[in-house]
Order: C-alpha cells, then sequence, then structure tokens
C-alpha cells in the first residue's frame, strides 16, 4: 500500500505538488483476491504443461461438447474430439465432429485420420486433421469444424476454473490402467455456423474434458459418461465403468454455483435408463432416456434425438445431447461406449 504522508513529504522538498501526485499513482495497487471460481485448484494436473500432449502417454484425448442457439433459439448440440493413440503397434490421431440438428432432427458427424500430433506447442495445443482444428491454452480455445454441409467455428473461455476430476486429478482402475483426467465444465461460447449458404451466430456453452494414460482397459470394458448443465449453474459429472455387462466402478463430481466440487462416491449415485434404441446403421442397442439419482435430487436425461452414434474404428459409440427436467433443468450430453463390441 501507497504511504501518502511520505510522498507529498518528499515532493515537498523537491520540484513540487506534481511530482507526489506522480508518486502516488506509480505505486503498486494490492492485487484482487482471488474468488473461488478463479485460478488453478492444486492436484495432479500441472496446468503449465498439462493441457499439451504427452508423448508417453499409450492414450489421450480433448474433448468438447456444447449445446448453441441463435437469437430465435434454434438450437445445435456439438461434439470435437482430437484422439492421440500410441503403442509399439500405432502412432497415430483421430478427430471426431458431430453436429446434432434439433430443429432439423438430424445428426451428422465425420471421423478424419491423422499419423500423428506432431510439432505441438509445450504449452497449450494446436491441431489439425483435415478440415477439423483446435488450438487453446489458459482454458480459451477455438475450434472449427466441418460436415455435410455444416461448418462451425466457436470461441470458448473457460467461465469457471478447471475440475479435477477423482478429486486430485488421477485414479487407478480397478480392473487395470489409469487415467489423468480434468475437465471444464461450463465455458462460454460464441460461434458461427454456415448451412449451406446461410450464416447464423450462435451463443451457448460448452464442455471440456482431457483425460490422458494406460486407458485401454477401460476402453475395451465400455462406459457410460454423463455430463450435465443445470441451469443454476451447477455441474455434474457422472461416470459407469462397466465389464461383462456389470458396473465395476461408479462416480462422478458436483461443482456448485460458487465452484467448490465434491466427489460423490458410487453409493451416493443412481442411473437407471427408460428404454433403448437399436442403430440401423450397426444393429447396436443403447440403452436411452435416464434417471439420475444424485445430491438429494432426481432429474431425467432425454435425448434430442434417437440417432447419435459415431461408427468408428476406435470404438463405435453413442454421443448424444440431452435435456434435463426434473428436480432441476439444464442441458446435458451423454455418451454410452461399449454397446457395439
Amino acid at each position: 500500500m501507497c504511504n501518502l504522508q511520505r510522498m507529498f513529504t518528499v515532493s515537498s522538498e523537491s520540484a513540487g505538488i506534481l511530482l507526489g501526485l506522480l508518486l502516488v499513482t506509480s505505486c503498486d495497487a494490492e492485487p484482487t483476491p482471488l474468488g473461488p471460481c478463479d485460478g488453478l485448484p492444486e492436484g495432479r494436473i500441472d496446468f503449465a504443461k498439462d493441457e499439451a500432449v504427452h508423448p508417453n502417454a499409450p492414450m489421450e484425448w480433448w474433448y468438447w461438447t456444447g449445446h448453441l442457439q441463435d437469437v430465435e433459439g434454434r438450437w445445435f448440440g456439438f461434439e470435437q474430439t482430437f484422439f492421440h493413440l500410441q503403442t509399439p503397434e500405432l502412432l497415430a490421431s483421430m478427430v471426431h465432429f458431430a453436429i446434432t440438428d434439433i430443429e432439423d432432427q438430424s445428426f451428422h458427424y465425420v471421423v478424419h485420420y491423422g499419423s500423428d500430433l506432431a510439432d505441438q506447442p509445450k504449452r497449450g495445443f494446436d491441431f489439425l486433421i483435415r478440415e477439423q482444428s483446435a488450438h487453446g491454452v489458459d482454458g480459451h480455445d477455438v475450434l472449427h469444424g466441418q460436415v455435410d454441409n455444416y461448418v462451425l467455428d466457436v470461441d470458448l473461455r473457460g467461465m469457471k476454473k478447471p475440475v479435477l476430476q477423482h478429486e486430485d486429478g488421477y485414479t487407478d482402475y480397478s480392473f487395470g490402467g489409469n487415467t489423468y483426467y480434468y475437465s471444464r465444465e461450463r465455458m462460454a461460447a460464441t460461434a458461427t455456423l454456415q448451412i449451406g449458404g446461410d450464416t447464423v451466430e450462435l451463443s451457448g456453452e460448452g464442455w471440456f474434458d482431457h483425460q490422458w494414460g494406460e486407458m485401454g482397459s477401460v476402453v475395451n470394458r465400455g462406459w457410460d459418461w454423463f455430463a450435465v448443465q443445470l441451469d443454476d449453474n451447477v455441474e455434474i459429472m457422472v461416470f459407469i465403468a462397466r465389464n461383462e455387462g456389470a458396473d465395476v466402478m461408479v462416480g462422478g463430481s458436483i461443482t456448485d454455483s460458487d465452484c467448490h466440487t465434491r466427489e460423490i462416491p458410487a453409493e451416493e449415485v443412481e442411473v437407471e435408463s427408460h428404454g433403448t434404441w437399436q442403430s440401423p446403421h450397426t444393429g447396436c442397442l443403447y440403452p436411452q432416456n435416464w434417471t439420475l439419482l444424485i445430491d438429494g435430487m432426481e432429474i431425467h436425461l432425454d435425448a434430442v434425438l434417437d440417432d447419435q452414434e459415431v461408427v468408428s474404428f476406435a470404438p463405435t459409440y453413442w454421443e448424444g445431447a440431452v435435456t434435463v427436467s426434473g428436480d432441476a433443468t439444464g442441458r446435458g450430453y451423454v455418451e454410452l461406449n461399449g454397446y457395439c463390441n
């Protein structure tokens, strides 16, 4: 803090009051204290380097989902994911990009493959595979995606500090393998979407996940993943890892409107589906439309469109936009992996 009396004493002994005023205005102001939504969490993640590619990780992905709408309320869901795969037999990259056009009741996706995510920055990431791209650092991400007659450009900025999943950002799987995992669960999004020859301005919110590690075992077994953004600024993540049809690992996290995150143990979460959808493309049978009991709430997640399946060699899965109703309202995304083996 500036000592005003001392400053003016010095100025009277020299050239006058003007010098004193200049000295006062040059004093450093006290820094504004960080609020609960500012800064970075402490755990097993080092954000100065861990946003970037981990060259020695067998598997890694950067995963965005989100909801966008125009001024008239027309609503679109989007997903973009960049994968980095590294085994003794394989070094490859892959991108998935998808648009769910709710008004049109149509789903559009594309899968592209690359040889590697090479020449990456030491902080952040800068990906380009065919027409799909993503670059970002420190919670500011810029995405570009093209599929069919849709061209999306979206700018995402974190509204809350990142969430370290599994309490400190790391877990060992009980069935083998491990993962580092953090999320930016609410990102403000502005976008332009070209549909044919028309361009619309969109805004909304996105969700970002980044995971890396020995994840082959969980990919082979399959999982259900729920990312929920409630209208009261609360976020919920729930995962169910399976083995031969049985749930072997259940948990998640809930982040309140003041950015306090609590890990959810298996005994505090219950998920039940109320229907199925069989893909006409692959014949795979997926659960649909869920009730989620968590944190004293009962919420219902309903797919905006049945057909939101992404067909890929590693793996084929269902990734869909959902509405949230019941004790709370909002929107979300659900991922179903392992139903198409």
